[in-house]
């Protein structure tokens, strides 16, 4: 995590733990905030406090943000939380950063595999059988890489055809349902798993 050295540092640690406690952030979550927070934190370093800087600072730290478009929204959502929570735990600062924009980005989607581009990289010889599980569940069920990372085989129920994640984005459980095709892989890595 970055070390916070200008008018933000005095208030970061009691915002982490608002993350974690209060919000159920994960440590990556965390992590990632302390790293956009820092950015901005050095930009502002001549300043003492936070009741010290205009919108304009931020404007002007915002210009020097050499990233895509995403990147410089995270920071500056980064940033609208943060202050947002000095807010709430009455810090004295001047009211119009909430009102800091970010310049209009590109609007990308993500690029998906298509059937067949799925179907040549499911079939390919060299992968694992677990690598196979965790590819079919990726791409038939749309479940996140953090979400099978926390996968037991408790959480599997293959007679409901379901898979019951306890702690999804934001830290919301949520119900993945399972095709047959997924089934027959996970069953077969899961003897696989055992015979092992």
């Amino acid at each position: 995590m970055s070390t916070l050295r200008g008018p933000l540092q005095k208030h970061f640690k009691s915002f982490s733990r608002f993350l974690e406690v209060q919000k159920g952030a994960s440590k990556h979550t965390v992590r990632a905030y302390g790293g956009d927070l820092g950015d901005w934190d050095r930009g502002l370093e001549k300043f003492k406090t936070l009741s010290q800087v205009t919108l304009g600072d931020l404007r002007e730290v915002l210009s020097t943000f050499q990233l895509h478009p995403h990147s410089i929204q995270r920071k500056l959502s980064s940033l609208q939380a943060f202050l947002r929570y000095l807010q709430i735990e009455n810090v004295a600062f001047e009211p119009d950063l909430l009102k800091l924009k970010s310049p209009k980005g590109v609007k990308d989607l993500p690029h998906v595999l298509n059937e067949e581009e799925a179907a040549m990289l499911l079939d390919h010889g060299e992968l694992s059988l677990r690598d196979r599980a965790m590819l079919e569940l990726l791409y038939a069920s749309g479940i996140r890489c953090s979400e099978i990372e926390a996968l037991n085989w408790q959480d599997i129920h293959f007679e409901r055809k379901e898979i019951h994640i306890r702690r999804g984005k934001g830290g919301k459980p949520r119900i993945v349902p399972l095709v047959d095709s997924m089934i027959l892989i996970l069953r077969e890595f899961r003897a696989a798993s055992v015979d092992a």
